[in-house]
């Protein structure tokens, strides 16, 4: 398992609509509950109708097809970044 940084500054949002999100932008996520619309994108990309927001995230992904049916995954997932110095909140 190789596990990639992402080299941006990345950005946690809520916002009122998706209307002014930037889809076409490099990483985007956005998740949607009854009761908030969430918003994982670029900091440079956090739209105007942002309600709230929290700078300075970095990310990572996985390389590769992840299979879900494995056992111990996510334990594998944090010990590799444990590993390499990474805290894990």
């Amino acid at each position: 398992m190789i596990i990639e940084k992402i080299g941006y500054d990345l950005s946690v949002c809520k916002v009122k609509d998706y209307s002014m999100t930037n889809l076409e932008s490099r990483y985007c996520f956005i998740g949607k509950t009854d009761e908030e619309n969430s918003l994982v994108c670029l900091t440079e990309d956090v739209p105007a109708n942002a309600t709230e927001c929290d700078t300075g995230w970095k990310a990572f992904r996985i390389q590769g097809i992840l299979d879900f049916s494995l056992i111990g995954i996510l334990s594998k997932i944090t010990t590799l970044l444990a590993d390499n110095g990474y805290d894990i909140i």
